[in-house]
């Protein structure tokens, strides 16, 4: 069993997880040298040594079944290993390990189980071979409802995942395609939230504040003051709201575009939700 002072003095020369200090330290018999030696080879401590840089780059990849979706966003230092074919592919089996074992959170992710290891053992064995700090950064897990399409924007800059509740009968691959395009939508405004209903009330009060400060205002009724003030609210956080933020090329917003869309398909059609991850 290896000496816990020496486990902490080993992670905070090489900056390696508390297991893999553990293992070299017993490997190496409590001598630290070599116990950073072996950590070196396994390209640990090298990978280590890189975790202060900035990690700007990266890549979004996605894996999806009929149930669920799972992205994952890995980052890295220049956007010439983003497009390495090896970081593309190293970002895609983490999206299939993701999916397969229905992994539902980050932490899930760097533990579940690859090749007899972990997600993280296998991140730090690959940040030591191509030579650049990565980070796992973000996860999504996303289950699937009504009809579901996912938008890859820019080559895995950005994926999103967005579901619409609709009666396809023969339209089916006409709903799908305006899913697709309200995903476009989606990641040319990057919402925060579907609806105005989904604003954490601290939010909405926090505007009511900013907006009540305003100087036109100190001179009005208190009753004309309040409409004034939730009319600056509502325009202001509508704009993170999908279904109240302005639609692409259409002159309306995207509420108005769904129900404009629905009366064309013969459709009453809805977004139940919607989720993405960005570099």
């Amino acid at each position: 069993m290896a000496d816990l002072k020496l486990i902490k003095e080993l992670r905070a020369r090489t900056g390696a997880g508390i297991t893999d200090c553990k293992k070299a330290l017993e490997e190496a018999s409590g001598d630290i040298e070599k116990a950073i030696e072996i950590l070196r080879k396994k390209g640990i401590a090298k990978a280590a040594k890189k975790a202060d840089r900035e990690t700007k780059e990266g890549r979004v990849s996605y894996a999806e079944n009929d149930n669920a979706v799972s992205m994952v966003l890995l980052t890295c230092e220049t956007d010439f290993v983003a497009r390495n074919e090896e970081f593309v592919n190293f970002t895609k089996k983490l999206a299939e390990i993701a999916l397969d074992k229905g992994v539902k959170t980050l932490e899930e992710l760097e533990n579940a189980e690859w090749d007899g290891t972990t997600v993280s053992q296998k991140l730090q064995e690959f940040i030591g071979k191509i030579g650049e700090n990565m980070k796992l950064a973000g996860y999504v897990y996303y289950e699937k409802e009504g009809i579901t399409a996912i938008y890859d924007h820019m080559n895995g800059k950005m994926v999103v995942a967005l579901s619409i509740k609709a009666e396809p009968g023969e339209k089916v691959e006409e709903l799908k395609q305006f899913a697709k395009e309200l995903a476009v939508q989606v990641a040319a405004n990057e919402p925060k939230y579907l609806k105005f209903s989904e604003i954490p009330a601290e939010l909405i009060e926090k505007e009511k504040e900013i907006a009540a400060a305003a100087d036109d205002l100190k001179n009005k009724p208190d009753h004309v003051k309040d409409k004034i003030i939730e009319g600056r609210v509502r325009k202001t956080l509508g704009q993170i709201c999908f279904l109240e933020q302005e639609h692409g090329w259409e002159n309306m917003k995207i509420a108005q575009y769904i129900d404009k869309k629905g009366k064309e398909l013969g459709e009453k059609m809805e977004v139940i939700k919607f989720s993405y991850l960005k570099v």
